[in-house]
């Protein structure tokens, strides 16, 4: 952890643009760091990461969040100094005009949450821009933003884009998976435990679901391989 840092920015254009990461309180619960994780509250955080990066005569910020969607709101309306936040964790989808859109080949018909970029107002009155993307890479965001000479937004435009099954894949970034390939083949054939009966439906108010089965729209919460257990959030 010795070659970690708290903040980081890069110069693009003559412009410093400071980029950090935020994940969710939750992280404990849903996934194993280890003893020497500590999980902090997201907006105080922040907060002290934009301010240190603002020291260094960075004025604009992007955050990379794994909050989710209506964290990711409460974040922008609590923290200055942030520009964008490009959001994960709730596979949420967000699009402009946020009417019902279809989408196809394959056919997907998606209704979004709220518009792309969704815009809140930070406490020093400033614009941020809340973006994400859906799930499992069937859309790509794109967001373009114009800046003030304070480092403020002043014009975005932008859309998710659909990766179709008509979409090539591409030889440069095949060539750099195609190593992983055989051990993560391993890893998802690996046996890693077995049951005899099925799983019951509820344990302490808690959905239980037999070997290999996982609840539409919430493969995020289960896998295939063994039994998997759901709280009942989305």
């Amino acid at each position: 952890m010795g070659s970690w840092r708290r903040t980081r920015w890069w110069r693009r254009e003559g412009q410093k643009v400071g980029i950090l990461g935020v994940t969710t309180t939750e992280l404990p619960d849903i996934s194993s760091p280890g003893p020497n994780v500590m999980v902090q509250d997201p907006v105080s955080s922040v907060q002290a990461t934009v301010t240190a990066l603002a020291g260094e005569g960075v004025d604009k910020v992007v955050v990379l969040s794994h909050l989710g969607y209506a964290e990711d709101l409460a974040l922008a309306a609590a923290v200055s100094g942030v520009d964008v936040i490009v959001g994960g964790h709730s596979r949420t989808f967000l699009y402009d005009p946020a009417t019902a859109q279809t989408f196809s080949p394959p056919n997907l018909s998606l209704t979004p949450v709220g518009a792309y970029p969704t815009v809140v107002e930070s406490p020093a009155d400033e614009p941020v821009l809340v973006v994400t993307a859906f799930e499992w890479g069937k859309f790509l965001g794109r967001l373009d933003v114009s800046f003030g000479g304070d480092g403020i937004v002043t014009a975005y435009d932008g859309n998710p884009i659909y990766v179709s099954n008509t979409v090539a894949k591409d030889p440069a970034i095949e060539a750099l998976i195609a190593p992983y390939r055989e051990d993560v083949n391993d890893l998802m054939t690996l046996k890693v435990g077995e049951i005899t009966v099925d799983a019951p439906l509820s344990v302490d108010g808690k959905r239980m679901l037999p070997v290999g089965r996982v609840p539409a729209g919430e493969r995020g919460h289960g896998c295939d391989a063994v039994a998997g257990e759901h709280s009942g959030r989305g």
